[in-house]
Parts: C-alpha cells; sequence; structure tokens
C-alpha cells in the first residue's frame, strides 16, 4: 500500500489528515459487468492512493445484492482496506453474531452499523423484515465481539461508526434508522439486549453522517 494511503484505522486518530472513501454498491449478479466494475474501481482508488477505504452495502433499498462480505475480501486482497456495511434488517442477533465473527475471520473489522432500509422483493415477492437489532445495540453487540476477539489472540478490535439521523443529547435514546419509501420507520427496539444507549463522555451531540442506510 502506498505511504499516503494509510488505511482508515489508522487515519482515524490523526484529525489533520482527512479520511476519503468510496461508496461501492454491488449488484444482483455473481459474476460479469458488474462486478469487473467493482473490482476495477476498487483497484483504481488502491493504485490513486488517496482514497483511504471503500465502503460496501448491504442490500441496499432493502432488495437482494451480492454481499458485501464476499466482494469485499475479494477488494481486502487487493490491499485496499473496506468498510463493511451491516444492516440489522436481514438477520436475527444469532446471525449478525456470526457474521461479526466471520467478518473478523476474515480481518475485515471496519463495520458501518446500520438499521437498515425497509424491506424490499427478493424471490417470489416481498421478504420478512427481522430487526432484532438497531443500529446502536449493534455497535454495542460488536464492543463486546471485541473484547472476545482480543482474548483469543487478535490484537485488533472492530472500528466501528453509525449514522444518526438528527441531534441528540447525551442520555437520550439513539435510533439512527431510516424510513422507508412509505414514511415508515423501522422499531427503534425495545431489544432485550441493551436496547438503551449512552454517547461516550465528553461527547454532547451526534450528528447524522452523509452514510447511506443500506
Amino acid at each position: 500500500m502506498k505511504a499516503d494511503a494509510a488505511c482508515i484505522s489508522e487515519r482515524h486518530p490523526k484529525p489533520q489528515r482527512f479520511v476519503v472513501t468510496m461508496e461501492l454498491v454491488p449488484g444482483r449478479e455473481p459474476a460479469g459487468r458488474s462486478v469487473d466494475t467493482i473490482m476495477a474501481m476498487a483497484a483504481d482508488a488502491f493504485a490513486d492512493g488517496r482514497v483511504s477505504a471503500v465502503s460496501i452495502t448491504d442490500n441496499p433499498g432493502g432488495n437482494p445484492a451480492l454481499s458485501p462480505d464476499v466482494i469485499g475480501h475479494d477488494i481486502f486482497k487487493l490491499g485496499m482496506d473496506v468498510i463493511v456495511h451491516f444492516t440489522c434488517r436481514d438477520a436475527n442477533r444469532i446471525g449478525m453474531e456470526s457474521r461479526a465473527l466471520q467478518l473478523a475471520l476474515m480481518g475485515m473489522k471496519n463495520i458501518l452499523a446500520l438499521t437498515g432500509d425497509y424491506i424490499g422483493k427478493g424471490v417470489a415477492g416481498q421478504g420478512a423484515p427481522v430487526f432484532d437489532l438497531d443500529s446502536v445495540t449493534l455497535l454495542i453487540m460488536l464492543q463486546l465481539l471485541g473484547k472476545r476477539v482480543q482474548q483469543a489472540g487478535d490484537p485488533d478490535v472492530f472500528l466501528r461508526a453509525a449514522p444518526c439521523r438528527r441531534l441528540k443529547a447525551v442520555g437520550e435514546r439513539l435510533s439512527p434508522s431510516m424510513p422507508n419509501s412509505a414514511g415508515r420507520w423501522p422499531p427503534a427496539h425495545a431489544s432485550p439486549l441493551l436496547s438503551w444507549a449512552t454517547m461516550p463522555a465528553g461527547s454532547k451531540n451526534c450528528w447524522r453522517s452523509s452514510a447511506g442506510s443500506g
């Protein structure tokens, strides 16, 4: 990797260095032009050296697409750092924990936690939404899993982030989810697991990021 193309985990604590990322949206095909195009864009970004990481969407719009974990790992092997979009729409906490452990094994620990767009259409009709957790409780789950990862001998924990819908004061409940096309919001979750969260000490507000919800 070029010297000026440090990975996002290295640039994150250095405010004097602006972090540039590029979002990639996989298609519904497992091979062919759409995959070739994404791989070529990632390779060009890596060769350019100014992009710190590519972020890859997770079934955007609630519609099925090639997994960001799979194509992200191919990009990761090129040397480019990857941010995986991780939504709460399509799996319960068991499946999400398993997926997080899989990402840790593959070395991809930059996670954008998202509640997710409302469900779209898959094979033979509309799927059933899960929303067992939301993006805030997913952040906490990843923090807990990071400790387990370290105990297993891996020094690197998950680098976690989540978009926030609007300003919130410390101690208020956060629900950085997005409405669907009908204006309905996914549940802000009364989940039995850590359904309330406070922001880090010293933080007074949470700004919505420019990231999408899928």
